[in-house]
């Protein structure tokens, strides 16, 4: 009976480990390949800790927005009107840790894996701090 209890204790000590030590707990990563085609999926903005988030609303009828990072530190971005016109923006990019910076500004990665690409970027407007959300998928 006493060699049973140990086992239970052992095994609820072992199973309580495991779950307090899950990759869940360290949050989303930010390490993956930047390198690819990004489709925008989601936008929103920060309020008081709070993520709030919409899908992103493509022109009907047309190619999605997207933007692709290059492995020699270049990146097009394209987007669409309602006319199904495509606009490219294109510049060089620099991914150092958990940042982008672009021609065009910083970015914080809160999220990059295999299918998913999350930054923010905070301003300033008026004295007030803002925080923007972007969420990407990738496409390729």
């Amino acid at each position: 009976m006493k060699n049973t209890l140990k086992f239970a204790a052992l095994f609820l000590f072992v199973s309580l480990s495991l779950i307090s030590c899950s990759k869940d707990d360290d949050g989303p990563s930010t390490s993956g390949n930047l390198v690819g085609q990004w489709e925008f999926f989601k936008e929103g903005e920060l309020v008081d800790g709070n993520e709030y988030l919409e899908l992103y609303e493509h022109s009907a009828g047309c190619e999605k927005d997207q933007i692709e990072f290059n492995a020699d530190g270049t990146f097009e971005g394209t987007s669409y009107d309602t006319d199904c016109i495509g606009f490219s923006s294109t510049g060089f990019y620099v991914k150092d840790g958990n940042k982008i910076t672009t021609d065009f500004g910083e970015v914080i990665i809160k999220q990059l894996d295999g299918s998913t690409l999350k930054v923010y970027e905070t301003y300033q407007d008026e004295g007030e701090t803002f925080t923007d959300i972007t969420v990407f998928k990738r496409i390729n």
